[in-house]
């Protein structure tokens, strides 16, 4: 190659192809994210500048709000959540009680909870306008980014997801119990259950793998 080239994983790439399947793009520009990006929390990267909110199009800096997944500016999120429709039925995912015409609800995909009752897991400050990240393993805990930017939120070494309810230590990291999986035949090693250690990878090996390769 010419232009020299791009190794992954001991296979030589040009530029133009190493971009393309191995770094991160902007959600808006689409092109590739160099130092400092936004994570919106639901896979979508972006440079600073193209971070903005998809209701009004200024920049977001800081709080940002997630509506009919569009993500929103504190001003337009909290103007969207007092557009929600109430049913006579709704009930707040947290404290299960009924949601009246007038309370103040936070709406995250399809659930709905009263204001009072969105609140950090971890350290039960009401959430507000702040980021907040949840595990699809526990969709009714939330975490506040606070939490999140202290170490205080811990994320599984498997799925990066935030550890809530649900967590198991092995190899000296910590997972949910449904992502320790053996590394060969991809089945899932309960907690307690006797495994073994790759050597080389440092990676889980079942007892029934282990046996075969012996």
């Amino acid at each position: 190659m010419k232009d020299g080239f791009f190794p992954n994983e001991g296979s030589p790439y040009c530029q133009n192809d190493y971009e393309e399947m191995f770094l991160k793009k902007c959600n808006t520009c689409k092109k590739v994210l160099d130092g400092v990006y936004y994570d919106d929390r639901k896979g979508g990267y972006y440079h600073s500048a193209c971070f903005k909110c998809q209701m009004c199009g200024v920049q977001l800096t800081g709080a940002f709000f997630w509506n009919d997944n569009m993500v929103c500016c504190e001003n337009c999120g909290q103007k969207k959540a007092k557009q929600i429709k109430i049913d006579f039925n709704d009930k707040c995912g947290f404290c299960k009680k009924s949601i009246e015409t007038g309370d103040r609800i936070v709406a995250v995909e399809t659930s709905k909870y009263h204001e009072k009752c969105f609140k950090c897991c971890l350290c039960s400050n009401e959430i507000g306008s702040n980021r907040y990240t949840f595990s699809s393993f526990d969709p009714d805990l939330f975490v506040c980014s606070n939490c999140i930017e202290s170490g205080k939120a811990e994320g599984c070494a498997k799925c990066g997801q935030v550890l809530i309810t649900s967590k198991m230590l092995a190899i000296g990291k910590k997972y949910h119990p449904i992502c320790f999986k053996c590394s060969i035949c991809y089945r899932n090693i309960p907690d307690k259950e006797e495994f073994f250690i790759e050597d080389k990878r440092k990676e889980a090996i079942c007892k029934t793998c282990q046996s075969k390769m012996k």
